[in-house]
């Protein structure tokens, strides 16, 4: 006797498939597994951004300070809310670098790099548009930037 396997077959007279009504729960519960991603990738995208921007004030500030040790002239950085850029002789000098929605950049007052490599020191605050914020602390003797999450 051959053993055959038992496919599965449905009884006569019944209907094979889905409702309707099992594929519209399908349907919606992928769209919100749909709508969820992309919530994320749009946060994700945020956060990066805002990283990004806390990394160009990292950057202006060592920028002016190597500026000032080649040039051999005081360079400042000013900070003006939604961006900031470097001073040279008092005159803007580069670009004005724009900082991303709802992320702000405060510095109480500019902060100036001397050919020496020292400063005038200060804080550089980067408020995150979660309202988290970070400081950049420039020292005055170094003229080196650390940054510390507050």
């Amino acid at each position: 006797m051959r053993y055959r396997s038992k496919r599965y077959r449905s009884k006569p007279g019944s209907r094979a498939g889905f409702t309707l009504l099992e594929l519209l729960l399908v349907l919606a519960m992928a769209g919100m597994i749909m709508w969820a991603g992309a919530l994320s990738f749009a946060r994700l995208g945020e956060k990066t951004a805002f990283k990004s921007a806390l990394r160009a004030v990292h950057g202006g500030l060592r920028q002016a300070r190597v500026l000032a040790l080649s040039e051999r002239r005081p360079v400042g950085f000013k900070a003006e809310g939604d961006s900031f850029h470097l001073t040279l002789n008092g005159e803007p000098h580069g670009r004005k670098y724009a900082m991303p929605k709802k992320t702000a950049v405060k510095a109480e007052e500019e902060i100036i790099f001397y050919p020496k490599g020292h400063s005038s020191g200060g804080t550089v605050l980067v408020i995150s548009p979660e309202g988290k914020k970070y400081s950049i602390e420039v020292d005055g003797v170094t003229g080196f930037a650390k940054l510390k999450e507050d």
